[in-house]
């Protein structure tokens, strides 16, 4: 379906009636003949706002949201039962649901277990209770030390679910970033667009493909 761009007309009704408080935003939209979120969008881009003595779509005046907050915790707010025992009979009720001392959720991971992040690297699981760090970087330092600052670990063949030290190399930022330019500065801007496009996909797809590995497994 052809995008269909808002014409000078349509963005001029839209601010006439943007402020108007005997029509709704969703009125609006069936008038111009648009979805109610691209009339929120293009209202939002021209920097429109509606009256406040409006009342809100979900049905709920504003008036009530403001007296609604004066019924929340603030920072610094002492709960009334502070201190206070829970009820022998109450006690009772929530003792089966209860999280006994030392106890341990079902989907808690032992130290060395690993898992794949959003970004698509492996991750390994160094300390409880949850503390995780990239897989690269532990068996770089394993075998030369700490990372120094400002370095990263990178891998040769551009894969990381390839994390062997023969495949890793350290790199310092700048040089990283110098040569990742040089190598776009090559192509036009919309090629170089499509590039970064391209590794993001690959991530995603090589982190779908891992997840659906493990599941299976």
């Amino acid at each position: 379906m052809a995008r269909k761009y808002w014409t000078d007309e349509e963005t001029q009704l839209l601010q006439k009636w943007y402020g108007r408080t005997d029509m709704s935003v969703t009125e609006m939209a069936r008038r111009l003949g648009r979805p109610l979120t691209l009339v929120y969008q293009k209202a939002q881009a021209l920097g429109l706002s509606r009256p406040r003595q409006i009342w809100t779509e979900c049905g709920k005046n504003l008036a009530q949201l403001e007296q609604a907050k004066i019924h929340r915790f603030h920072k610094g707010s002492i709960p009334a039962n502070k201190g206070k025992k829970m009820a022998p009979e109450v006690y009772a009720k929530c003792a089966r649901t209860m999280f006994r001392k030392g106890n341990t959720p079902g989907n808690h991971r032992e130290v060395g277990s690993e898992r794949i992040n959003k970004d698509g690297y492996i991750e390994v699981k160094v300390a409880e209770p949850s503390k995780w760090r990239a897989k690269h970087r532990v068996i770089w330092e394993e075998a030369h030390g700490p990372i120094e600052r400002g370095y990263n670990v990178q891998f040769k063949d551009g894969n990381p679910q390839n994390v062997t030290l023969e495949n890793l190399y350290l790199i310092s930022r700048s040089r990283q970033l110098k040569e990742q330019n040089s190598l776009m500065a090559r192509y036009p801007k919309e090629l170089q667009a499509v590039i970064r496009l391209r590794g993001a996909v690959k991530r995603q797809v090589t982190l779908y493909n891992n997840r659906k590995k493990n599941k299976d497994e």
